[in-house]
């Protein structure tokens, strides 16, 4: 629990960038992959160790968040450098 406590505050601060931005695709695209991760994670715990009950929420969370910050914030790069790319591009080149 102590690593989505740690890491959600800048799970929270990115998304707020992205929506900023006006981009909640990352945002989404973020939710989805840790959902995913920690559903298919959670059930290959259950098969392999089911001794440990309720511990197995706090694992799943504890490796969903990383990797929901981990995806959002190269979501967000890609997003900078693409209206990076598009105002040097509408810009021109210089006289």
């Amino acid at each position: 629990m102590a690593v989505q406590s740690f890491l959600f505050p800048w799970i929270d601060y990115l998304a707020g960038r992205c929506m900023l931005a006006g981009q909640t695709r990352p945002i989404m695209v973020s939710k989805l992959t840790m959902v995913v991760t920690s559903m298919v994670l959670l059930l290959m715990l259950v098969v392999t160790v089911p001794e440990l009950n309720g511990a197995l929420a706090g694992l799943t969370a504890a490796v969903g968040a990383p990797i929901e910050l981990t995806v959002l914030y190269a979501s967000l790069r890609r997003l900078e450098r693409k209206q990076q790319a598009l105002v040097v591009q509408h810009a021109g080149p210089a006289l």
